[in-house]
């Protein structure tokens, strides 16, 4: 057998190893220390994948509500002054909640497969400038959604926020703040119990069928940061109401370019200083195959954070994160 075979098959071991143990020994080369290094920085890559997918999922739901059921409402004010809103969205999800006199309320919203959450918020709070509400949003799988909401009319843009926290089952929590200034852009940031951080900037214009709308062909930066602290930044940009490339620059000098596909499936290149070190495909729900040159295949997969935090498993829509009589 060939140096060179040996080599490669030595390599390949080490990856199988790295994949499987997760962890590596003494002893290592300089190329199977490169070789988990890609691999990490490739499975930190397809977790920031997989946040963006997720929000961009709620930013931009399709035009018409995506759904195949006729969106109903129904009003009825009751002899206190309250006033009750039930009615089906054209996700064929039903609600009914109660408007109180100060404007707070409660309600729920239950899924054709019968599966019920509850929101409730608090009365709006005035300024000279604008106004909040607290809303607190129980999911059917125990996930807690709290937030405040608020809406500036004194500044260009009537920039609504959103700044919340979303808590699991088993008390992980994630930190986020959304502001939305109208016609202008989407400011999203995001920071995972694993220290990770994800920002977004997205341009936005007016469409029809949707409130907002991206300006792909602007392209949308953002910065991720990993728990290893590795910081990645990339930008998305599309055509034709579609991402289209995804690219990126880490901050330990690689570098990677990838077409995306719906839902943001993607497939590309990795280089370190200009030279091309492998290739990374990955699916819909971030799991990925790494090539690496001269060295086989492994499999990459988003951090736990990301894949656990996928906020458009419970909400179809920012609409939704809003005191629900306001949509």
């Amino acid at each position: 057998m060939s140096v060179r075979s040996c080599r490669t098959i030595s390599l390949m071991a080490t990856l199988v190893i790295l994949v499987v143990g997760g962890c590596s020994g003494p002893g290592q080369t300089p190329g199977e220390l490169t070789g988990a290094t890609t691999q990490s920085v490739a499975a930190e890559h397809v977790s920031a994948v997989l946040l963006a997918k997720s929000w961009l999922a709620i930013l931009y739901p399709p035009p018409g509500g995506g759904g195949s059921c006729e969106p109903v409402q129904n009003y009825e004010f009751l002899p206190d002054g309250s006033m009750r809103i039930t009615g089906t969205n054209s996700d064929c999800t039903q609600f009914d909640y109660l408007q109180k006199p100060d404007m707070s309320g409660e309600g729920t919203i239950t899924t054709p497969g019968g599966k019920t959450s509850t929101t409730e918020w608090t009365a709006p709070t005035y300024t000279a400038g604008g106004m909040s509400h607290h809303i607190r949003k129980v999911m059917a799988d125990g996930t807690v959604l709290d937030l405040d909401y608020s809406m500036d009319w004194s500044r260009a843009g009537t920039p609504q926020t959103r700044k919340g926290t979303a808590t699991l089952t088993d008390g992980r929590t994630m930190q986020f703040t959304h502001v939305r200034a109208q016609d202008v852009e989407d400011k999203l940031a995001v920071t995972l119990p694993d220290g990770s951080q994800l920002e977004l900037t997205i341009p936005l214009t007016s469409a029809t069928g949707a409130i907002y709308w991206p300006v792909f062909s602007q392209g949308a930066p953002g910065v991720f940061t990993a728990s290893s602290g590795r910081r990645f930044d990339f930008t998305i940009a599309g055509a034709d109401d579609m991402w289209k490339t995804w690219t990126f620059a880490s901050s330990d000098g690689r570098e990677g370019t990838f077409s995306l596909g719906e839902g943001l499936i993607g497939s590309g290149r990795l280089r370190e200083h200009g030279d091309i070190i492998g290739a990374l495909s990955w699916v819909s729900q971030g799991v990925g195959t790494l090539d690496l040159v001269d060295a086989g295949s492994a499999q990459v997969i988003p951090s736990a954070a990301a894949r656990d935090f996928q906020l458009d498993r419970w909400i179809s829509s920012i609409a939704a994160l809003g005191p629900a009589p306001m949509y």
